[in-house]
């Protein structure tokens, strides 16, 4: 039985222009909010520089081979650094805050010439007292009185970054700075190792269930049939109402995060605004598009399915294996660091209980709800009537800008969208782009967490 908001309107307005103001007014709203959020590029750029550093600290702990295997020993962390410095300064890319970090890292890889270039790119009148503590440290001179006065009065405010944890560890030789950094590049060695542990299983078993794939493909279940009820909804009932439970959506979430910010929950503000992005829509389409949750678990075949578990987790992984090969591609053509604001975030990077969130929001709840809602309902019902090609490329348009990323990172997204729908329409069920989806979030979020909390 269908809910009462569902008969109020039963024939929503269908005009082209109608849904032209909806998208419009949609890709406006999820902009702002993403310019929003990544309009401090200073955080995701300073944060590699301030990773590296600690790695550098503590990675003398380990053997060299593992540090050679893993990719952080001295030499790959400077060969590293200077590709990504010099492909940053080509583009303009480091902005002037993370420049202090940048020079003190170089300086300590022994690229001296470049920590100077990183020093003579900082404005005269950006944080001058932290310009001359990093001029001091690189040149190896002494820190002017009223330089060391200034550090003292960043600590007290709890101010420091990397340049000061330096100086109060290195310089001033204060044990128990020296300890905690240590401990931290421990904690991120510790953390960073077992991620790529995760991510080598994870391709393990996508490349396995990739073979599997390959040849069992034929013995696998045909295309199941058209739905009757997805032919019925109409693209144009269908578009608006994706757009609407996109904005109410977003909607949603602000008018409850906001209230969230204001008393101070600051963990409490993701989580709400999360939920609102990411269930409001699926709520929304559920009870308008079809007859309830038992009629929507069976249409995008989340329960009787024609496959099995078995084939069904094997169809997921293997997409896994595209998905990897596609990302060693787009690693090789872009320039370094060029989708870094992609990954690396300030949003409770630092924040133990926002780190358990961002696990839940990228495996669980961002998997789930995003192929409901992209996959199931718009490229399902748009595949009825413009075609598997056509619905796969809307849909996954509407994906890509939905998270917000930097063209690079769009490009990417739109990619994953078109695999995601092929393996919905190739089993008739959701489970493989869920399994595959969640996959990828997992081994991502792994290895930006292990790498670049400090936590």
């Amino acid at each position: 039985m269908k809910i009462g908001f569902h008969r109020r309107w039963q024939n929503p307005p269908r005009q082209w222009w109608t849904i032209g103001i909806l998208a419009t007014l949609w890709v406006l709203v999820v902009a702002w909010i993403n310019v929003s959020d990544r309009s401090d590029r200073r955080f995701a750029f300073a944060r590699v520089a301030e990773a590296a550093a600690l790695v550098y600290y503590a990675d003398s702990n380990y053997p060299d081979w593992l540090a050679a295997l893993a990719r952080f020993d001295d030499e790959r962390l400077r060969l590293d650094a200077v590709k990504f410095f010099d492909a940053a300064v080509e583009s303009g890319g480091i902005p002037q805050a993370a420049l202090p970090e940048w020079a003190l890292l170089l300086h300590l890889l022994g690229e001296g010439a470049r920590a100077e270039k990183a020093l003579s790119l900082m404005r005269p009148d950006f944080l001058p007292p932290q310009k001359s503590l990093v001029a001091s440290i690189v040149a190896d001179e002494p820190v002017a009185t009223k330089v060391d006065a200034w550090v003292a009065r960043r600590a007290e405010q709890g101010e420091w970054e990397l340049p000061e944890w330096h100086y109060a560890a290195f310089v001033q030789g204060d044990a128990r700075v020296q300890g905690w950094l240590e401990a931290r590049g421990e904690n991120m060695i510790r953390r960073g190792l077992a991620a790529h542990v995760l991510a080598a299983a994870v391709l393990g078993a996508a490349l396995v269930s990739f073979v599997w794939w390959v040849f069992r493909r034929s013995t696998l279940p045909v295309l199941p049939r058209r739905s009757g009820l997805m032919k019925g909804w109409g693209v144009r009932r269908l578009v608006v109402e994706f757009f609407l439970a996109e904005l109410l959506g977003l909607l949603f979430a602000v008018c409850v995060a906001v209230p969230a910010y204001l008393l101070g929950f600051e963990d409490g503000v993701d989580v709400l605004a999360g939920v609102g992005v990411m269930l409001f829509p699926v709520f929304w389409l559920v009870f308008r598009l079809t007859p309830g949750w038992g009629a929507s678990l069976r249409l995008f075949g989340l329960r009787r399915s024609r496959w099995t578990a078995r084939a069904l987790c094997g169809l997921g992984l293997a997409g896994v294996a595209v998905i990897a090969l596609l990302a060693g591609l787009v690693a090789c053509l872009e320039e370094p660091g060029e989708s870094i604001q992609d990954t690396i975030t300030a949003d409770g990077l630092d924040r133990p209980l926002a780190v358990i969130w961002i696990f839940f929001l990228a495996v669980v709840l961002a998997p789930l709800s995003e192929e409901f809602v992209f996959r199931g309902f718009l490229f399902g019902g748009l595949s009825q009537r413009w075609g598997p090609v056509g619905a796969s490329v809307a849909s996954s348009v509407c994906f890509a800008l939905m998270h917000g990323y930097t063209w690079t990172g769009l490009l990417v997204v739109f990619f994953y969208g078109l695999i995601f729908c092929r393996l919905f329409r190739r089993s008739g069920s959701l489970w493989p782009g869920i399994i595959a989806h969640s996959a990828v979030n997992l081994v991502i979020t792994a290895e930006v967490v292990g790498w670049f909390s400090l936590h």
